[in-house]
Parts: structure tokens; sequence; C-alpha cells
């Protein structure tokens, strides 16, 4: 119920319901106070076009994917015992395969996870539930497409966690039985900063493997200044991860 909860309300106060949630309200109370429904409905055109704006959403990535990717070369030398993979998202019941799947945000975690097993000879840990509780769990699906697509191996399917907190928590009891304590943490960079805090203050000492770079744009200029669909969607995923990071100090 409060995933549920949390998933409306984050409708609401991220693009583009948090536009449009501006200019709904402006366009009631204008009926009484003109000058505030204005400000409202005017706010709220002005943040869907500076949000929408690839030179925008692409300067406000780079604020928050500071941490570096992992050097691969030396990735066998940093003397860590478990790969962490965590989950990104699934689809079910994709028509071409005839069972759940993975995302395209997960497969991006899977394929680089599979990479740094080569590298590191290191066992995988897949980490992801059923959020909704529909549908197969991440962290399955995460293993059946290592072992199928990538040849890789996943030794430890933690299945239940809904949360980054469930994530390094659940994942902790299940390492920490076998003495594993400093792993390699795969997920967005986006994402790093609160995953990697979650992470060490479950107990572990984490070595960051983050990936999916996206706060860097090759595009010439004029097309970085008008509006695109990506740029709106890239927004809305910081947005909801500084959301996160807050809601993250205040419960934990």
């Amino acid at each position: 119920m409060e995933l549920s909860l949390v998933k409306i309300i984050t409708t609401f106060i991220l693009p583009p319901g948090l536009m449009f949630s501006l200019m709904i309200t402006g366009l009631v109370i204008g009926r009484w106070f003109h000058r505030t429904g204005k400000i409202f409905f005017i706010s709220g055109i002005i943040l869907l076009l500076l949000f929408s704006l690839p030179i925008v959403s692409n300067s406000l990535l780079r604020l928050e994917e500071t941490t570096p990717a992992l050097a691969l070369n030396h990735a066998d030398q940093l003397g860590a015992q478990a790969i962490i993979v965590l989950g990104g998202g699934s689809n079910q019941q994709v028509p071409e395969y005839q069972q759940d799947d993975v995302s395209a945000a997960a497969m991006m975690r899977v394929r680089y996870a599979a990479l740094l097993q080569r590298k590191t000879r290191l066992p995988i840990l897949a980490s992801g539930g059923k959020v909704f509780g529909e549908g197969e769990a991440e962290a399955s699906i995460v293993k059946r497409v290592i072992e199928t697509e990538y040849q890789g191996t996943v030794r430890w399917v933690e299945d239940q966690s809904r949360t980054t907190y469930e994530n390094a928590t659940f994942s902790r009891a299940m390492l920490g039985a076998e003495k594993i304590n400093k792993i390699i943490l795969v997920t967005h960079a986006l994402h790093m900063h609160r995953s990697q805090a979650v992470f060490e203050r479950a107990g572990f000492t984490v070595i960051a493997a983050p990936l999916g770079f996206h706060g860097y744009s090759t595009d010439p200029l004029y097309l970085q200044i008008l509006p695109q669909p990506h740029a709106l969607s890239s927004s809305a995923e910081l947005l909801h991860e500084w959301w996160g990071q807050l809601w993250y100090k205040l419960r934990y």
C-alpha cells in the first residue's frame, strides 16, 4: 500500500504531472485570485519548457552523476568478494519472448554485471523482488538473462526487496552469513550516490560500478535548445532521484 501511495504522489510531483498540476491549479484558483492563478499557470508552462530542453536536463544530470566509472582493467585488483546488481524494472509477459523480461534499464545493468564477472571472476548476487506483487521477481529474471544470454552465473537470488533500502538489508543478510563484506555495486550513475550510501549503512564496503551516464551530449547546440521528449524523461528521472534522496534522509 505504501509503495502504491508513493507512486501516486510522485505522479504529481514529477514532470510532466508537476507542470500540469500547476497549470490546472492556476486555472482553478484564477477564478478568484487572478494574479496568483496566472503565476501558477505560467510557471507550469515555463517549467515544462525548461525541463524539456536537453541543455537543461543534461546540465542537471551532471550534478548527480558524479561517481566515476569503474576502471575495468583494474577491477580484479580491488579486493572485492562479490558483485551485486540491482534490479531496474521488468516487463510482464513480453510477446516476443512469451515470458517476463528485464526492462531496458535493467538490461544495461545485466550486461555490465556480466562483463564485470568476466573481468573479475566474482560471484553475482541479483537483488530485486516484485515491487507491486505481480509477475516474476526482478532478480529471477536477471539471473535467467545473465545465464542464458551472457553465459554468466548468478550464485545468489535476493527476490524479496522492493526498495533500495531492502536491496541492501536483504543482500547483507545473505552475504553476511558467508562473511562477504566488500562488494562491487552495479546500478545506474544517477542512482549510485544514494545506493552506495544505503549499502554502506547496511555494513558493506562498496566499490561503485555506475553505468548509463547520460549527462553529456554530442548533439549540436541548436538541437540542445529545442524541446525533446527524452529530455523531459531524463528530467523526471533526476527529480525522482532527488525526491528519493530526501525521502531516504527522512525515513532511514
